[in-house]
Order: C-alpha cells, then structure tokens, then sequence
C-alpha cells in the first residue's frame, strides 16, 4: 500500500541532519560502552574498527530511510536502499581487509622457509 506524504522543501532541510544527529548518539554510546568494558582502556583494534561500520551503517540507513519519504516513494524502497548500503560498507571492509592481509600461502611459504634454515 502506498502512502504519499505532504513533505516541502522546509522540512526536507529539517530532515538531513537527523541521520547524522543519530549516528553521532550511537557512536558515542558505543564508546561509552566499550569504555565501560574495557575498564577505562584504551580501545582494541578491533571495537574501533566495528564503531566506525556501525555508525556509517546507522547514518546510511537513515538516509535510505529518509529520502523515500522525501520522493514519496514506498517503504520498500527504504529497506532495499538500507541493503543495498549494508552490502557497500561489507564490500568496502572485505577489501580493506584483503588489501591488509597477507595471502595464507604466502605465509605458509615463509614460515616453511625459515623453519628448512
């Protein structure tokens, strides 16, 4: 079922900041969070690296979630945009980790190597 909506161009601008507004919440209660975890150490590696794709996912799914209603287009739009996002950011950190990760057989090479000298 498609509900338009009455949006102007007001409430448009009212509209852009929220994702971001959102996104900087989360990102600061995931540091309080992990803070609180880690007894007041600094953060792993890893809890920084997983901040960081969760708060861009929060504020690309909040866009994807805005701009339907914006262009008075359905929900579903929304939730295919949001996937669309989620597997983006996942494309991004597959090569970002490929790219930082060496090869197993090449390691596996290495260490063959030094253990024959």
């Amino acid at each position: 079922m498609f509900v338009a909506t009455n949006v102007d161009s007001a409430e448009v601008v009212a509209f852009l900041p929220i994702p971001f507004v959102v996104g900087g919440l989360f990102w600061v209660a995931a540091w309080v969070h992990y803070r609180a975890i880690n007894r007041d150490m600094p953060l792993s590696s890893y809890q920084r690296k997983l901040m960081r794709y969760w708060t861009w996912f929060v504020i690309g799914c909040g866009y994807a979630l805005i701009f339907p209603a914006i262009f008075r287009e359905p929900k579903k739009l929304g939730v295919l945009l949001c996937l669309v996002w989620a597997l983006t950011l996942w494309t991004v950190h597959r090569r970002r980790h490929e790219r930082l990760t060496p090869n197993e057989p090449e390691i596996a090479r290495k260490m063959a190597g030094s253990n024959e000298s």
